[in-house]
């Protein structure tokens, strides 16, 4: 179900009732709320598009866990957050980081989610290490993506692939339930926190790894 279609009824319980179950369950629905409201298309704000300092923040993630790609979402991120410590942009420094098993079919449909918004603002954006899009904005939702590489090779639906990210979109937060959830948590690094990570490395630039055509 993408973001920009309302859901009705029972739906909206089943999706409130998976937030409040994530830890900080209301905090990340406040987040995500605080999102939306402040950002505008065609600002720094890593919800409306490829950030630097979240495309280091999924570098990082990615190579401490030795992964085949990685990714984290704007909505797990302070939209507000300037400087160069990486360590101020986690909106959930306890975060542990998750490796979680993906078919490139399920691959695909995370990142189709991810686009659902586009080019609005969305807590649900991800942003990525290890992957390069493209995508037609003009296209509609759930119909965006044209072609996804996986370092440096294109996607295949029927293969596994191991991405890495925060617990609180490992268990399926910010809509991904809808994907994946828990049950695909292959394993969690441990001792290992977001902060932990995060702490005293450096935003570095990096070129876009969403590219709209």
């Amino acid at each position: 179900m993408p973001f920009d279609k309302r859901p009705t009824g029972g739906k909206v319980e089943t999706i409130v009732r998976r937030i409040n179950n994530l830890r900080g369950g209301a905090t990340c629905l406040a987040a995500c709320l605080c999102a939306i409201s402040i950002s505008a298309p065609g600002s720094t704000d890593p919800g409306t598009g490829a950030s630097d300092a979240g495309q280091a923040i999924a570098d990082l993630i990615r190579d401490a866990a030795s992964c085949d790609a990685a990714w984290v979402a704007a909505g797990l991120l302070k939209p507000d957050a300037r400087g160069n410590d990486l360590g101020e942009y986690a909106m959930f420094g306890s975060d542990t980081i998750c490796i979680v098993k993906l078919t490139g079919k399920e691959v695909r449909a995370a990142v189709e989610h991810s686009l659902s918004l586009y080019p609005s603002p969305n807590p649900g954006f991800l942003q990525v290490s290890g992957l390069e899009i493209k995508f037609r904005p003009s296209a509609s939702a759930e119909r965006r993506v044209t072609e996804i590489t996986m370092s440096g090779s294109a996607l295949n639906p029927e293969s596994s692939y191991r991405i890495a990210m925060p617990s609180n979109l490992a268990r399926g937060g910010l809509g991904y339930f809808m994907v994946w959830d828990e049950r695909s948590i292959e394993k969690t690094l441990e001792n290992l926190t977001v902060e932990s990570l995060l702490k005293g490395q450096t935003l570095r630039s990096s070129a876009p790894r969403w590219i709209a055509n």
